[in-house]
């Protein structure tokens, strides 16, 4: 297999201060399709989304960080042209934004991976740039970064929305416009 920017991830560990790369599934669609990486309980995932005849919508997730062998296909949904994935719930729902952004009336749906319901979220219309960002506060030196002996506390990316509550608001921490 020859190694393209769609084959590796790159990640930057920072307690070795060092980039590293992580295999990608491999994936098979042939035509123009889209990936973007997510986080589904705990593991890294992939979203596939197929453009053109189809618009199936493939969920890859990594069992064991970092071992390409450990990709698996968790699911296959089918989705329409309107309908984009951008992240996925707690629960493992993939969150997706659903309406055509030049009518500037998009909304937030929930689709069950292994149902395959669609269910909306009752939200005001979103932004053109909507996105969601996964969230956790940490403490990490940056002596080796500055030379100083400070420690630094600031907020990270990994902890996925729940839309389960009744005040969307609060649930939602990690949603972001």
């Amino acid at each position: 297999m020859v190694r393209t920017w769609l084959t590796l991830l790159v990640s930057f560990d920072f307690s070795k201060c060092v980039f590293e790369t992580m295999p990608l599934p491999d994936v098979y669609t042939v035509g123009e399709f889209n990936l973007r990486l997510a986080l589904f309980k705990e593991n890294v995932a992939c979203i596939e989304q197929q453009f053109g005849e189809k618009y199936d919508c493939n969920v890859w997730v990594m069992n064991e960080y970092g071992v390409k062998e450990s990709w698996y296909k968790l699911c296959t949904v089918k989705l329409d042209q309107y309908n984009y994935p951008i992240g996925f719930s707690k629960k493992g729902e993939i969150i997706c934004k659903k309406g055509d952004y030049k009518e500037d009336e998009e909304e937030l749906w929930l689709c069950d991976p292994v149902t395959k319901e669609l269910q909306s979220l009752p939200m005001q219309p979103l932004e053109q740039y909507f996105k969601i960002a996964v969230y956790k506060e940490s403490l990490v030196s940056i002596k080796s970064l500055n030379g100083e002996t400070n420690i630094v506390h600031f907020n990270s990316v990994v902890e996925p929305c729940d839309f389960a509550g009744s005040n969307l608001e609060a649930n939602c921490v990690g949603l972001q416009q």
